[in-house]
């Protein structure tokens, strides 16, 4: 996620032994996309680091064998497949809060029991549905 981006010097760049060509992938990607220079000078839209939702949990245990929480997080303006794993200390308490909110709810589901198989009745007829379908024969029993 770009919550975890941060600005490197110089001396950090140069440690990389690839470093060069990131470079020139980086300039050559530029020299494409110049029309969004001339568009916009912020490329870094804020709300990538802001907690659209949480999607689900997991827990673990790190390499000192304490637990550990991650959520699934859906960060704001970014589409669902950009979503990431991020621990409970990076992310807002509301946000958390809500989440467990609503997997606390039951859901509100109504069972109906089938009835005995000797009730059961074949139709002979379908009704019409929609576009005047009808069921087919097999469809029937």
């Amino acid at each position: 996620s770009y919550l975890h981006c941060q600005w490197a010097s110089v001396e950090d760049l140069e440690k990389d032994k690839r470093i060069q060509q990131k470079i020139k992938r980086f300039k050559s990607k530029q020299g494409q996309n110049k029309f969004l220079s001339e568009i916009e000078d912020d490329l870094f839209n804020p709300d990538y680091v802001e907690v659209d939702r949480i999607m689900d949990f997991a827990r673990s245990t790190d390499d000192r064998g304490e637990p550990v929480t991650h959520y699934l997080v859906k960060w704001c303006s970014l589409p669902y497949e950009d979503s990431t794993w991020e621990l409970r200390q990076n992310i807002d308490q509301a946000k958390i809060e809500e989440f467990e909110k609503l997997m606390s709810r039951e859901p509100e589901t109504e069972r109906v029991e089938r009835p005995p198989a000797d009730d059961w009745k074949k139709s002979e007829s379908s009704r019409e549905y929609r576009n005047n379908n009808k069921l087919r024969e097999y469809q029937l029993e």
